[in-house]
């Protein structure tokens, strides 16, 4: 049982290894670096409306950034706990490790999501009408 579970620990660390490749969290944390002294400038603050856009951008890089770097460290002590459980401590890290597989799950989900604009909201119209073969 435990070479079963630390066997999908691991499938977990490449796959949150991939979903950081996917996502450039490396470029994304060089990114926050640059907003973040952007946000020491005195000067950012007088024009109120490229502060907000700077600070939204900034806000939204750190929470993906977290995320990633939040279910990576995980993974990673759930494989840490693994090597020194015993028995009895299995159930309970096999219940970690489901449940990280479950959140990496919807983390793939937000790495389709994250283009330019899928950040912004959208407009959708709905109208009834004739239609098909039988409309005359």
């Amino acid at each position: 049982m435990k070479e079963e579970i630390l066997k999908k620990q691991k499938e977990l660390l490449d796959q949150i290894e991939k979903i950081g490749e996917y996502l450039r969290v490396n470029e994304k944390r060089e990114k926050i670096k640059k907003l973040q002294e952007q946000t020491s400038d005195p000067n950012l603050w007088s024009d109120q409306n490229k502060a907000r856009v700077l600070l939204q951008e900034l806000k939204m890089l750190e929470k993906t950034v977290k995320e990633w770097e939040d279910a990576r460290n995980r993974i990673e002590d759930a494989g840490t706990l693994l090597e020194m459980a015993g028995e009895k401590d299995l159930a309970d890290i096999k219940g970690e490790i489901e449940v990280l597989g479950q959140r990496i799950s919807s983390l793939e989900v937000e790495t389709l999501l994250s283009g330019p604009y899928d950040a912004n909201n959208a407009i959708l119209t709905i109208n009834a009408g004739a239609g098909g073969t039988d409309a005359q």
